[in-house]
């Protein structure tokens, strides 16, 4: 059997479905959940194996924060998060834990610029390459 999160509104709701799951197929970093934690805003952060989620009932829409595998930010422990009295957001790792505050995170809507530098084929330069 598959693992999935349930998602169960109380009293804010979300017009329609009010119980829904969600997995990597919808864009989760991962179906390993070990901690949930709600904003002020009703998202809620998903920790999961691999990374953090913040998923938007109103939207449905996740957004992932993933880090280096090497990185101590992905080896979350189960049952392992809180928020404190400020709202800072507290995650447990194997190597320490995460602590950020979720107004601190902005997304930047500007996508990065492309450049392709270089074009190989069968590992040769593309001036090795006869047409």
């Amino acid at each position: 059997m598959g693992h999935i999160v349930l998602v169960f509104t109380y009293l804010t709701g979300i017009k329609g479905n009010s119980v829904y799951n969600i997995t990597e197929k919808d864009g989760l970093a991962s179906n390993y959940v070990r901690a949930i934690l709600e904003d002020s805003y009703g998202n809620l952060w998903i920790s999961t194996e691999k990374g953090l989620s913040r998923f938007d009932p109103e939207t449905r829409s996740i957004r992932n924060y993933l880090s280096p595998d090497s990185f101590v930010g992905n080896r979350h422990l189960i049952n392992s998060a809180c928020i404190t009295s400020t709202g800072e957001m507290l995650i447990g790792t194997s190597e320490g834990f995460i602590i950020f505050h979720p107004d601190s995170i902005k997304d930047d809507p500007v996508p990065p610029q492309v450049v392709i530098s270089n074009v190989s084929l069968f590992n040769r330069p593309r001036r090795e390459i006869k047409v």
